[in-house]
């Protein structure tokens, strides 16, 4: 090789490597990116300093992943899966805390403060809390059989709710009702007259249940019945209630959000919108999250009752929210799920599926174990995918030869859908058929009890366990 050639190659070898630089070098910085903190947390100092300087750390660590993740989480969400080593904060729930050092301790007029200064993953801006929507926890998938059928007055209408150890069913005789039913006992617990048919599922927090019909909402005692108040909207409410502890949240056809005082049922304050028909209202943290007939979805902050941001999606489309990620299927003439960031509306991860044609339903998304999953309903079969909650990562599609009505449960790694067909219960890990029953027809409703199932059609409920 001459001369001139040899300075050619080491030219060449010179812009390779500045042209490559940047970009190793921005790859690395990815990789190791952290979100250096400085937090403050306090707490009143009682009898014992020393349990004051603990809570006031924790309170700090709230204070840093706040800042990290950029939304607002209580101090009990932390310490509630807080585990703190030597060198590592960890919180299962929002991320890590990869280090911190305490720069100030003080005590000023009975409390105490602690400033520290905190490393934070990058990683913990996409963690968000993936809760099953049911646990169903000492189910015997393989022995299942009908133990025990009982029977209801007059016909089971749909909407109904199980909550602990309690069935709440409506009914229609000669007026419309609902009837409390204990789930082991079969005792009727109680017993309440409605102005009409529901117009919406019946919601729960645990301790009042919300009925919805044409003319009035009731909320009620889940475990008495009494009636805590009734309130007449303007507007028909055909969606299931999002209820907080001071607040019960309901969407209306015309296009307005309501937010009705949970004591007193007062209108608090009320939102509207462009369009007319708003879906289910979902609450995660801070923001409601509900979309309109024109295909936007939106998302209020509760505190300031104002809009925070307004996204094009797809009309009727469902959402499962987080405080950090909502999940979001529609059909556009493909099975579709959409994971954005619940914060800001950016889209964090899509995926588009088959061909469904327009008249498929999607289902609501369910999360379980850090895993989101979606059914999409056509009129002879079905199909349903399964995906990783934070990357989009397709674990499984199951194609079914079936129409599924609902997704009754899903948890301790089983999925359970109703159909026109009889129950079917999944393994969640491969999506591989586990149990079905021999039922088949129009049943009105299936709930999942911890150790059971209610099969609920005509006037009797069936009891599988």
């Amino acid at each position: 090789m001459n001369h001139k050639n040899k300075w050619f190659l080491l030219i060449a070898i010179i812009v390779i490597c500045i042209l490559i630089s940047p970009i190793s070098l921005a790859v690395s910085k990815k990789k190791e990116e952290k979100i250096q903190i400085s937090a403050t947390g306090l707490a009143p100092i009682s009898t014992n300093k020393g349990i004051a300087k603990e809570e006031a750390l924790m309170d700090a660590f709230r204070n840093a992943m706040e800042q990290a993740l950029g939304v607002r989480i209580t101090a009990f969400t932390v310490m509630e899966n807080l585990t703190i080593t030597k060198d590592v904060v960890m919180s299962q729930t929002w991320g890590n805390l990869l280090s911190y050092e305490i720069i100030e301790e003080k005590e000023s007029k009975g409390t105490y403060f602690i400033t520290i200064s905190a490393e934070v993953s990058s990683d913990a801006r996409w963690w968000a809390e993936f809760e099953g929507t049911l646990d169903v926890v000492r189910l015997h998938v393989k022995d299942l059989v009908i133990r025990d059928t009982y029977t209801i007055p007059d016909p089971i209408q749909s909407g109904g709710l199980y909550y602990d150890q309690i069935l709440v069913i409506p009914v229609r005789g000669k007026e419309h009702y609902l009837v409390a039913v204990h789930a082991k006992s079969k005792h009727i617990m109680w017993k309440m007259d409605l102005s009409g048919r529901l117009t919406a599922p019946l919601s729960t927090n645990g301790d009042w249940g919300v009925a919805i019909t044409k003319e009035e909402v009731i909320v009620f005692n889940l475990k008495y019945g009494w009636v805590h108040w009734k309130y007449t909207p303007e507007d028909t409410i055909y969606q299931t209630a999002a209820i907080t502890k001071d607040a019960i949240y309901l969407t209306t056809q015309r296009g307005k959000l309501l937010a009705l005082g949970t004591k007193k049922g007062n209108l608090l304050w009320q939102y509207r919108t462009d369009g007319f028909f708003l879906s289910q209202p979902t609450i995660a943290g801070d923001q409601i999250y509900f979309g309109d007939s024109s295909g936007y979805l939106y998302s209020l902050d509760l505190n300031r009752q104002s809009l925070v941001y307004k996204k094009m999606i797809s009309p009727n489309f469902n959402i499962t929210s987080t405080r950090i990620l909502n999940f979001l299927t529609y059909n556009d003439d493909y099975d579709q799920i959409l994971a954005i960031n619940s914060v800001d509306g950016s889209n964090m991860w899509s995926y588009k599926g088959k061909f469904a044609g327009s008249s498929a339903t999607a289902h609501t998304p369910k999360l379980i174990q850090g895993k989101v999953l979606a059914l999409f309903t056509q009129s002879k079969k079905s199909r349903m995918y399964l995906f990783d909650a934070k990357s989009g990562y397709l674990y499984w599609e199951k194609e079914l030869d079936f129409p599924a009505t609902e997704i009754a449960g899903v948890g301790n790694g089983i999925i359970i859908l109703n159909s026109w067909n009889g129950i079917r219960i999944y393994d969640l890990e491969f999506g591989n058929p586990l149990w079905e029953s021999s039922s088949s027809g129009v049943k009105v409703q299936l709930m999942v009890g911890e150790d059971r199932l209610f099969y609920l059609h005509d006037t009797e409920v069936d009891v599988y366990k």
